[in-house]
């Protein structure tokens, strides 16, 4: 097998690089440093849109409610479906989804 020819390399210096390279890394850069700043914008405006959504929720206060997580679909009353989405209500409230 012949021996491997190496040689030692100084790390102290520099490569080179020619005018395309460096052409080609300036836009790159330019590409990416204006995706970055329309990326802020874009997650600024949507952290907006969520505050704003938040404080105008109005707080849900559902009453007479009786516990209730399951019902027949097919024989249900008005009072029964009340209480099912009474207790999701209040089951939401508790995990902090809404208010």
């Amino acid at each position: 097998m012949p021996e491997l020819q190496t040689e030692e390399l100084d790390v102290n210096t520099p490569i080179s690089r020619n005018d395309e390279v460096d052409e080609t890394m300036a836009l790159a850069s330019a590409y990416f440093e204006d995706y970055l700043f329309r990326l802020r914008t874009d997650l600024q405006a949507l952290n907006s849109a969520v505050d704003a959504l938040i404080a105008s929720t109005t707080a849900y206060t559902p009453t007479n409610v009786t516990d209730t997580r399951s019902y027949d679909a097919d024989s249900t009353s008005t009072a029964e479906l009340a209480d099912v989405l009474g207790t999701l209500i209040a089951d939401l409230q508790a995990k902090g989804i809404i208010s």
